[in-house]
């Protein structure tokens, strides 16, 4: 198979389908206008991270050997993120293509631009090269390289740079402790670690699991404020 063929083929098989999630969720509103867009977006999210996800990441989690080779993938993304982010910085604070956008937007763009969503759609392209056994990537990529930077850095360069603020910081590792899919992963990984794996409970979260991807992009599309979508350069930078 050639790279044009496989190309236009992970068009179509993978990324059309993500496509038609977010447009879905979009047009969802403009056809059933009775939707309580708000309570339903909310109701969504809650599944999503109460349910859903949890779920997954368990499931992965629980049959996943730790190996070198695993872990220097969100070593190497990590570091990657941190370049991006730096060049970033520099092409909307230090350059005229930031000039004259507020501090929050160009915070904003920066955050945007260092993490790249690994998992609702690294995930669909990963299988669609090498197979489901490679969903175990963006999985561990996602909470060991994602959530803690997006955590520590993200939130550090939103308060810092897009607000300014030097006090009243939110208290960013209890609310990250906080979250299901941590804990969820941890008992996934513990779990594996201790030979505690039961397979059972392994194929029921993975089979919940698969609702996170299709449930996370529709709402996506009900979030996305199509009509003030306006292209401008240093947004199509990042």
């Amino acid at each position: 198979m050639s790279y044009f063929t496989q190309l236009i083929n992970l068009m179509i098989e993978v990324m059309l389908p993500l496509t038609l999630l977010v447009a879905v969720g979009g047009l969802w509103p403009r056809f059933f206008p009775d939707t309580p867009v708000d309570g339903a977006r909310s109701l969504l999210n809650r599944m999503v991270m109460y349910l859903f996800l949890p779920c997954i990441l368990f499931s992965v989690a629980s049959t996943t050997p730790i190996s070198g080779e695993l872990l220097s993938v969100p070593l190497l993304v990590g570091i990657g993120s941190l370049l991006s982010g730096g060049i970033l910085y520099v092409a909307v604070y230090l350059t005229p293509l930031g000039r004259g956008l507020p501090d929050a937007t160009r915070a904003i763009l920066v955050v945007g631009g260092m993490f790249g969503n690994t998992f609702n759609v690294g995930v669909p392209v990963l299988v669609f090269f090498f197979g489901t056994e490679a969903t175990r990537y963006a999985v561990f990529n996602d909470m060991l390289m994602t959530m803690p930077l997006v955590w520590s850095v993200g939130v550090w360069i939103c308060t810092r740079l897009g607000a300014h603020r030097k006090s009243e910081q939110p208290a960013v590792w209890r609310v990250m402790l906080s979250m299901p899919p941590i804990w969820a992963f941890i008992l996934g990984t513990a779990s594996q670690q201790l030979g505690l794996t039961y397979a059972p409970l392994t194929a029921a979260t993975w089979f919940i699991g698969q609702a996170t991807i299709p449930v996370t992009l529709f709402v996506l599309g009900m979030t996305i404020p199509w009509r003030n979508l306006t292209p401008r350069p240093e947004i199509l930078s990042a």
